[in-house]
């Protein structure tokens, strides 16, 4: 099957057959045109109520809320796939002999028509961006078919071929080759592609795509199975397969984190672990797959009822879905049901690289991160995730591969629309970059030479719409929400960090999850606030944390705070080289405000220094990859701080030092501070970054000052531990007391 030359081929014949149906008024259509400003207030509207439908013995029901619609589909057909828009709805019923017959239909549209993908054939795949459907018909060959033309026709792309599915990025699409070429294959969505093994020796009957791409679940049978129907997994680029568990059906899915696939057995349908094959019952039978409502939640039907289960405790629990009440009396026993879940801007694409240009004879194009970046010798190094090359076959490594790669004047920007010369300042640390180089691999030996690249952006992810009040989120096991968001805020780190995307990463010897981002820098490194709000502390001496709470429902949690005496690995640092002077759990902090130094505490002990930064949300629930949140961040030269008396200004020859008062020595006569910054004659403020000890002796004639009105004369007596104090007078020399002839307070930073 490789072999074939697989051009897409546009043919006169028609597979739509057209039936009018009754409808229900439509109140929101999405054309692609529209604005973002007017495409958020559709989708807003769109996405509720939420829409079910539920195929009984006598007939189909769109659910629309509590307002139940007869579909009128045909009889004993079962709901396939939502379109990502919510336009289209696919449908199928068996044909016998392990074929289907399948049809789309807009259940939404004022006039419905319901459209014949294929009389005899596999069940419809749905393309990512939801405007196409894949077919294997039985007698066409896989077929694709344009869901979004008021007249589509049929476009052929494999002359045989089964079981077709859309890889998550819509670049590629996995077949079963036919009973005379046994095996599974790859074939690039675009003219002139070629199929390339993916399995061999297998006959397949079906197969899934993970939800990264980057694994596909077979149901097959053949030698490496003993000849019995099992799922085997398979990865692009890679010779060796996993054969797991037996399956009495031919389908499988994955669950939305990729780590569990749902495989029926003895009639009855279980949750494997994808890592090493464990099977459990979900308490499901039937012969329709349930769907997916997040990695922990299924929706399905048991004993004539629509049913959620719940998966999050040790054994599954089953609820009667809330739809079930909504249906129709008479409408006979519950066979299957379907449920929209979310809508996603059509067109999109969940991988940065799938608009990337494709590599050319005698090169190679790999896509990353971007780990290290020398604009001054014009190269950087990406952790490598994934290698093609120009005949189309795929390497994804089980780690990433780190790469150099330098480029030259000559080298492109590439764009989807063409490209012009790169500039240094195209580039970023932490980037998703694909990069077209010449060579045919990796080397460890010297640079890959760049011709052009690409930086990828994930467009369907940049355009997903999050209501101003979130709604309750889908949450893991864990407490992870997989919804991609970007919140605004200043970076959490000043100066320079090293990070890529650990998010989920096994942790604890595949025990849990990582539930942030590590940003690596060195120690005392100064910690800022990422947006305004109120601050925490956690843990213990041997263990820092700190988060703060935003008035609009998020958290950001700082992990591994310092615990050192500056220059040891003491543990023996205590508050003073935790947090930032002065601050106190309950205060109200400002984005960019110093908070704490960065450290290895905790578990981070006897590894690289590194904040682990969290983001989870307070409304919506979970905790959320900050990934994307902190590449668009705002990033700050120095700390910000709040100042006690932020109009209390030093003439030309005087100097204005900011601090909490930690002590007064009334014998000396002297008080005690440490350091929050300082502000010179040019009212600039400069933050202190490091923990420092200031003295203030007061001059005879010291004024005490309230928001810079003089008031009276100061005394020690009227200084106390825990004020923060604005001190001016003439600059002492290095370690001498500032001798202050005006002094304000206050009793925090944001008085």
């Amino acid at each position: 099957m490789d072999g074939h030359n697989l051009a897409k081929v546009q043919t006169a014949e028609t597979v739509w057959a057209k039936v009018r149906l009754p409808g229900v008024a439509r109140s929101a259509r999405l054309p692609l045109s529209m604005s973002l400003t007017a495409l958020t207030l559709v989708l807003a509207a769109a996405l509720q109520p939420e829409r079910t439908v539920i195929t009984t013995s006598e007939k189909a029901v769109l659910l629309v809320g509590d307002k139940a619609q007869d579909l009128s589909a045909p009889k004993g057909a079962f709901p396939v796939a939502w379109s990502y828009d919510g336009a289209w709805l696919l449908l199928a019923r068996p044909a016998g002999s392990g074929a289907w017959s399948s049809w789309a239909v807009e259940p939404l549209a004022a006039e419905s028509e319901l459209v014949v993908l294929s009389e005899r054939g596999s069940l419809p795949s749905l393309s990512p961006d939801g405007r196409k459907a894949l077919v294997a018909d039985a007698a066409k060959g896989v077929v694709v078919i344009t869901l979004d033309r008021e007249a589509p026709k049929l476009t052929a792309l494999l002359p045989a071929g089964a079981a077709p599915a859309w890889s998550p990025d819509g670049s590629r699409i996995a077949f079963a080759g036919s009973a005379g070429q046994r095996g599974a294959f790859l074939v690039a969505d675009g003219p002139g592609a070629k199929a390339r093994p993916l399995a061999r020796d297998v006959l397949v009957t079906a197969l899934a795509w993970s939800p990264d791409g980057r694994t596909v679940a077979l149901v097959a049978r053949g030698k490496a199975t003993g000849d019995k129907r099992k799922v085997v997994l398979a990865w692009p680029g890679r010779s060796e397969t996993r054969t797991f568990a037996e399956t009495d059906f031919d389908g499988v899915s994955w669950a939305p984190n990729g780590l569990h696939l749902l495989v029926r057995q003895g009639g009855v349908w279980g949750r494997m672990d994808a890592a090493n094959g464990e099977w459990g019952s979900v308490n499901l039978k039937g012969p329709v797959i349930p769907q997916w409502l997040s990695a922990r939640e299924l929706l399905g039907v048991e004993e004539g009822r629509a049913v959620t289960v719940s998966l999050r405790g040790a054994e599954p629990t089953l609820a009667p879905a809330a739809e079930q009440a909504h249906i129709p009396a008479g409408s006979g026993e519950v066979r299957a049901a379907l449920r929209l879940t979310g809508i996603v801007v059509a067109g999109g694409s969940v991988s940065p690289f799938a608009r990337a240009p494709r590599p050319r004879a005698g090169s190679i194009r790999l896509q990353g991160t971007i780990v290290s970046l020398d604009l001054v010798d014009d190269r950087f190094e990406l952790d490598v995730t994934g290698v093609l090359s120009a005949n189309g076959q795929e390497f994804n490594p089980v780690k990433p591969v780190r790469q150099a790669v330098s480029w030259r004047d000559d080298t492109r920007r590439l764009t989807a629309a063409g490209g012009r010369p790169l500039r240094a300042s195209d580039l970023t640390l932490d980037a998703e970059v694909a990069v077209l180089a010449r060579g045919t691999g990796t080397r460890a030996d010297a640079p890959l030479e760049a011709d052009g690249v690409f930086i990828g952006v994930p467009a369907a992810l940049e355009t997903r719409v999050e209501p101003a009040t979130r709604g309750p989120r889908t949450l893991d096991y864990d407490g992870v929400s997989m919804d991609p968001v970007t919140v605004p805020l200043v970076f959490p780190m000043v100066g320079r960090t090293s990070w890529s995307d650990t998010f989920l990463a096994p942790r604890g010897g595949g025990t849990r999850r990582h539930h942030g981002q590590d940003l690596m820098a060195p120690k005392m490194r100064p910690m800022v606030a990422a947006f305004d709000g109120v601050v925490s502390f956690g843990g213990t001496p041997s263990s820092y944390s700190l988060s703060i709470r935003s008035d609009d429902g998020w958290m950001a949690v700082y992990i591994h705070v310092n615990n050192d005496t500056p220059g040891t690995d003491d543990m023996a640092g205590g508050e003073r080289y935790a947090f930032a002077p002065g601050l106190r759990p309950g205060d109200r902090v400002v984005a960019g405000q110093l908070v704490a130094f960065n450290g290895d505490s905790g578990n981070a002990e006897g590894t690289a220094p590194h904040l682990h930064f969290e983001l989870h949300d307070l409304i919506g629930g979970g905790k959320l990859n900050p990934a994307r949140s902190l590449r668009a961040a705002t990033k700050v030269e120095a700390p910000y701080y709040p100042a006690p008396a932020r109009d209390l200004r030093p003439a030309s020859n005087e100097v204005r030092w900011d601090g909490v008062v930690t002590s007064v020595d009334r014998e000396r006569g002297v008080v005690i501070m440490d350091s929050i910054g300082e502000v010179g004659p040019t009212g600039a403020a400069k933050a202190t970054v490091s923990p420092r000890t200031v003295y203030v002796r007061l001059a005879a004639d010291a004024r005490l000052s309230l928001r810079t009105d003089m008031e009276r004369s100061v005394t020690l007596d009227q200084l106390r531990e825990g004020l923060y104090v604005s001190a001016v007078g003439r600059r002492p020399e290095p370690g001498a007391a500032l001798n202050a002839s005006r002094i304000a307070v206050g009793i925090s930073m944001t008085d």
